[in-house]
């Protein structure tokens, strides 16, 4: 597979199992994965400019802000993205962006490094006429990218937003 950045988005305690000594060679913070202290739901995501062999997958990411330029990262294209495919057909995605890893402990917010949209795809549980329903409803909010707008945050947890907090969709 080729791209221009791949990404790793996982909870601590099993990336500290899956990063071979090739990974932390490509990205030498890795080193420091045993002594880092964590939390119940923290987790780690990097970026690498080559493929490195990690595990088979089981999803697939798109890139929110390539798909809608115009919004801008604070209003969440990503989240944008997420509700039109559910809207669209009722794909259900997960953003991995900047709701999920913008807010900062002081309540202050920057945009995450990238805006993905999450499809997870079980292993055989779906079929190709499942996947086909997924690519079709995809293309077709593909198609209309430039008209979908951008969201604000209405309401949000103190803690873990990307889970249970409320948007609008911004005029």
């Amino acid at each position: 597979m080729r791209a221009d950045h791949y990404v790793a988005a996982l909870p601590v305690e099993v990336m500290r199992q899956l990063a071979s000594p090739a990974l932390r060679a490509a990205e030498p913070r890795l080193g420091a994965l045993p002594r880092l202290v964590v939390r119940w739901m923290n987790g780690i995501m990097f970026y690498l400019d080559r493929d490195l062999p990690l595990v088979h997958g089981h999803a697939i990411y798109i890139d929110a802000r390539a798909l809608r330029p115009h919004i801008p990262p604070l209003q969440y294209p990503g989240q944008a993205l997420a509700i039109a495919l559910y809207l669209e057909g009722g794909i259900r995605g997960c953003e991995i962006g900047t709701v999920m890893f913008g807010r900062h402990p002081d309540g202050t917010e920057t945009p995450a490094a990238m805006d993905l949209v999450r499809l997870a795809i079980p292993r055989r549980t779906y079929t190709q006429s499942h996947i086909d329903y997924v690519i079709e409803g995809v293309s077709a909010v593909a198609a209309r990218a430039s008209e979908l707008r951008g969201y604000r945050i209405s309401n949000e947890p103190p803690a873990l937003r990307h889970f249970t907090a409320r948007f609008e969709p911004i005029a």
